[in-house]
């Protein structure tokens, strides 16, 4: 497990939409609620692991890859 961590405007430029966006559905969103405070303070970064973006995103692709293989299934 890699410790490489991400901010929140990298997040957002990654997920194209905007930071209050990502703060906005911390509390809901599978990805966003990963985020932690780099810090005690309140004003803190929020941080997210390089390795839990990319598996969000690997999970996207099988969605992707499964629905269209079940469309194609449908289709023949």
């Amino acid at each position: 497990m890699s410790t490489k961590t991400i901010g929140i405007h990298e997040l957002s430029a990654l997920m194209d939409c905007s930071p209050q966006t990502i703060l906005n559905n911390r509390k809901t969103h599978r990805l966003y609620r990963k985020g932690f405070k780099n810090g005690s303070g309140k004003s803190s970064p929020l941080r997210w692991f390089q390795d839990d973006v990319d598996a969000y995103f690997e999970s996207i692709r099988e969605e992707i890859r499964n629905s269209e293989a079940a469309r194609e299934s449908v289709n023949q």
